[in-house]
């Protein structure tokens, strides 16, 4: 899954094995479809700066995710008995960190997804999906921070009751996305 690639001739190769097997494709426009070069490139690098969000976004809303179950984790402890003052505290206070680095993560999820309205037609990218893009870009090392800066909080609600033999795995720390040229 990803953008198509532009028109243009491409070596397939395919390995099995010891075996190798390498092909020409030619990938033609679509005849119905009339495009200059330029707005094509255009539209294909909108495109890519687009999906190289995708995974990043991903990994993160993953994150965020996982550290919600970590704090129900946590409630669930105390199912039954009284959950100390300290502990309610910071596990809600984690709660609402996560709730922040969500909210801060969505001009990023929207310039993840924006390759798919884009090649949804033939033309270049409009000035709002170029926005939702740029605005992306520059939203994301913040937001991708504040969810690292989350799974650090939630490690220390989990260090407050549980020992480091028994303390669950965090998930990972969300990657930073690189633009590429």
């Amino acid at each position: 899954a990803g953008p198509r690639v532009m028109p243009g001739t491409y070596i397939v190769e395919m390995t099995t094995g010891s075996n190798v097997i390498q092909t020409e494709v030619v990938v033609r426009l679509d005849p119905r479809v009339e495009m200059a070069r330029r707005p094509m490139q255009v539209r294909h690098l909108a495109m890519l700066e687009s999906y190289r969000l995708q995974g990043p976004v991903d990994r993160a809303e993953e994150a965020l995710d996982a550290l919600e179950a970590l704090l129900d984790g946590v409630n669930g402890l105390f199912e039954g008995r009284e959950q100390p003052a300290r502990i309610q505290e910071a596990v809600q206070g984690a709660r609402d960190e996560l709730a922040e680095a969500a909210d801060g993560l969505d001009p990023v999820s929207d310039a993840a997804s924006v390759w798919r309205r884009i090649e949804a037609v033939s033309g270049p990218p409009t000035a709002d999906q170029t926005y939702t893009l740029e605005r992306g870009w520059a939203a994301a090392s913040s937001a991708l921070d504040a969810v690292n800066g989350a799974i650090d909080r939630v490690a220390g609600v989990l260090a407050l009751v549980y020992t480091d033999d028994g303390r669950p795995a965090l998930p990972p720390r969300a990657p930073a996305p690189s633009r590429g040229g």
